[in-house]
């Protein structure tokens, strides 16, 4: 089973997925806090050197602020070809003076991949696992499925909720993950649990 760790950030939960050469980063933090990362991984035992992946679940500034600071430290942005339209949106943050450091996200470092050829990929670096579309949060959502460890989520609200949001494309991409039978659900705000089917509505709630 493949080695994770659990870096806090500012207000969301990154994470390390041990590869065949380094780290793979799930998710980093908010503009301006490269320090404060850079910190967190040294309590966690990982040199920023060490972390030769970056992805991102989605491109909203909380989860993918540091992206570019950090692929200029050596890191690999890797990129599912549904998110690619969406990694310039939070450039706008660029114009708010709270928002002054971002770095604007450019494709140099960069390997954009599709669903189908995401396991391949991932096999070449050591994971073994894949990369699933999965909007609903946002159009760009995606999660990382690791064999034997569990699913990355991001933002994706628990499965037990999806009646609260009546969203067809939500539900459609949780269903699509949890066909994966992850043992374990890695979200980016609550803590990491085992996930219990018996919460899934049940098919026709949408009705």
């Amino acid at each position: 089973m493949a080695e994770y760790k659990l870096v806090r950030g500012h207000h969301t939960n990154d994470y390390l997925v041990h590869t065949a050469d380094g780290w793979l980063m799930v998710d980093n933090d908010w503009p301006g806090r490269f320090i404060q990362t850079a910190g967190a991984l040294k309590r966690a035992g990982v040199r920023m050197a060490d972390v030769k992946y970056l992805f991102n679940t989605h491109y909203h500034v909380d989860h993918a602020g540091l992206s570019q600071e950090l692929k200029k430290q050596g890191a690999t942005l890797i990129i599912l070809d549904t998110q690619l339209p969406h990694i310039k949106v939070d450039e706008t943050y660029s114009r708010d003076p709270g928002m002054a450091a971002f770095q604007p996200i450019t494709m140099e470092n960069v390997v954009v991949i599709s669903a189908a050829d995401s396991r391949s990929y991932l096999n070449k670096i050591g994971l073994r696992g894949e990369i699933l579309s999965t909007p609903g949060h946002s159009p760009d959502s995606a999660a990382l499925i690791v064999d034997g460890l569990g699913a990355f989520v991001g933002d994706m609200p628990p499965f037990e909720y999806l009646p609260m949001f009546r969203n067809a494309e939500l539900d459609s991409s949780w269903r699509n993950v949890l066909a994966h039978d992850p043992p374990m659900i890695f979200p980016a705000h609550p803590e990491p649990f085992v996930p219990d089917l018996t919460l899934m509505p049940q098919p026709g709630y949408l009705d």
